[in-house]
């Protein structure tokens, strides 16, 4: 049952514009990630008129207050209002694209009117770290862990999934990217496991158990972070039965 008000009555809601495209000649569907109602699916009237009051206050990833008027497929935005506009991410690209990875895959994961104020908190810290020059990579793990968390699919790094066998500290370790986890050597599947070193599986421990964005971790080399990333995309590419746009752009663009 939904917890929106009646048909053509407005709301108030604190959102994040995930997604947006065109629509007719003047107008444009925007994505939002609310508060209070999670996604939700709204239109722009006229935004991409010059003079719209509505302009430049829906760019992907700002944060707004905005008043809604209920509709049967899509809610009408009367009113936006900003609060956040991350304006660090816009003079960093590697920032940015980063970010925008955040946002698909909070679109790809969450239903509509399916709120949840944890996820909600974790985007915009994730966002607000960003944007004032965060590395990048580690805080895009540490957000994807816990938001795996979220989905009912957090990872454990201490045993191996198949035999439940606790890792030493030099033990083999291999990411299952179809299932999850780590499993041992004795159990890794040759298709779909991938082999994470000591220091990998480490970095991975510390990011989970991380409250907040990361301020230090141990050293590590941009191309085993890489490779950390290349398993959870391709993780959450299984989970979520497609390819996801940004991640693999940051694959390429590294």
């Amino acid at each position: 049952m939904s917890n929106l008000p009646p048909n053509r009555h407005p709301f108030e809601v604190e959102a994040f514009v995930l997604k947006h495209y065109d629509y007719n000649e003047h107008d444009r569907i925007v994505v939002l990630y609310s508060r209070k109602f999670g996604v939700l699916r709204s239109i722009a009237k006229g935004v991409r008129r010059p003079r719209s009051k509505l302009a430049g206050r829906l760019d992907l990833l700002r944060c707004n207050h905005l008043v809604l008027e209920r509709g049967r497929n899509l809610h009408k935005i009367t009113q936006c209002d900003a609060l956040r506009s991350f304006s660090g991410l816009n003079r960093d690209y590697h920032a940015l694209t980063h970010a925008l990875a955040m946002g698909e895959l909070i679109a790809s994961f969450s239903e509509e009117e399916d709120p949840n104020e944890y996820l909600f908190a974790l985007f915009l810290h994730g966002l607000e770290a960003l944007s004032v020059g965060a590395e990048a990579l580690p805080l895009l793990l540490w957000f994807e862990l816990h938001f795996l968390e979220q989905l009912g699919y957090q990872q454990d790094w201490e045993f191996c999934a198949q035999c439940e066998i606790d890792f030493r500290p030099r033990d083999y370790h291999f990411f299952d990217t179809l299932h999850g986890g780590l499993r041992c050597e004795a159990c890794k599947r040759k298709e779909t496991c991938r082999y994470l070193s000591f220091e990998q599986v480490e970095i991975l421990r510390a990011l989970q158990a991380s409250e907040g964005p990361p301020q230090s971790l141990p050293e590590l080399k941009p191309l085993a972070l890489r490779q950390l990333q290349a398993c959870l995309q391709s993780y959450f590419e299984q989970l979520a039965e497609k390819p996801l746009k940004a991640l693999t752009y940051l694959q390429d663009d590294n």
